[in-house]
């Protein structure tokens, strides 16, 4: 199986470890046929992250990187938006900035009550669990809302909350709870013909688990889903392509035959 990996991040995004030349050395090394970097464009923080100069650096650094890697690896341009209906204009700005291969769909931020920041910085242990679901409502009904933007290929990592509330606090919360939601998410994700991602970056962590896990991918290919990518998610060099092999194994064992990635805005189809 060629491996592509389709979503990873570098020093462009502000908890990114590694340069495009750490990504495309470590992506040689570990025979990837190709590398999708992916920065973080967060519109809730456009202005203070400095979301625009840090984007157009990355596109930038890719630039230079796929002339060196030429012949050895396939390098392609992605931006992983989020909240982009939270400011609409200047997502478009970033989207301007040159013609991207892939752009990643993603919430990463959840006004819930008073609380107004990025779920991986919530304290989950000071939650009820009655409190978590309600958090977790919010943030499917923000996926929702996503959806109907026509901005994006890829709905990132659906379950990302998760790896802070059952991986770093333990909470032992049942996302299946929301079983109806999900199904809603899933039938539009296969209705706007974009592609769902495989998230691995949870596996070998103290969340250990796909996002989304094998219930939700199970429930995707029954409702007659089959695009899918592959994403490592990957901040630091050694996280590229993380569990690939074994997430391939699960993926035909549900019954998916292969996987996409993307070039110029068009899936392309890879056989397991």
């Amino acid at each position: 199986m060629e491996k592509y990996d389709s979503h990873t991040h570098s020093i462009n995004s502000l908890d990114g470890r590694q340069t495009v030349y750490d990504i495309c050395r470590s992506a040689v090394e570990k025979g990837l046929a190709g590398v999708t970097v992916s920065d973080h464009a967060d519109m809730w923080y456009y202005f203070s992250e400095k979301t625009l100069d840090r984007i157009t650096s990355s596109v930038r650094d890719i630039y230079e990187a796929a002339e060196e890697y030429d012949g050895k690896l396939r390098l392609f341009r992605g931006v992983e938006m989020s909240e982009y209906l939270y400011d609409v204009a200047n997502a478009e700005n970033i989207l301007k900035i040159t013609d991207f291969d892939v752009v990643l769909g993603s919430a990463h931020c959840i006004q819930f009550g008073e609380l107004r920041d990025a779920y991986s910085r919530l304290d989950f242990a000071v939650m009820t669990d009655e409190q978590i679901y309600e958090f977790l409502k919010k943030y499917l009904q923000e996926i929702s809302k996503l959806l109907d933007a026509p901005f994006f290929d890829v709905l990132t990592h659906l379950t990302c909350p998760l790896r802070y509330i059952n991986g770093k606090y333990n909470r032992g919360i049942d996302i299946m709870n929301f079983e109806k939601e999900i199904n809603g998410i899933l039938k539009k994700v296969i209705s706007r013909g974009i592609s769902l991602e495989v998230n691995t970056s949870g596996v070998g962590t103290s969340f250990d688990s796909l996002m989304p896990d094998e219930r939700i991918l199970g429930v995707y290919r029954s409702l007659g889903g089959e695009m899918i990518t592959l994403g490592s998610d990957a901040h630091t060099s050694d996280r590229l392509g993380n569990a690939f092999d074994s997430t391939a194994k699960l993926l035909k064992r549900i019954g998916f035959k292969g996987y996409y990635f993307y070039e110029k805005r068009i899936g392309n189809y890879i056989s397991f």
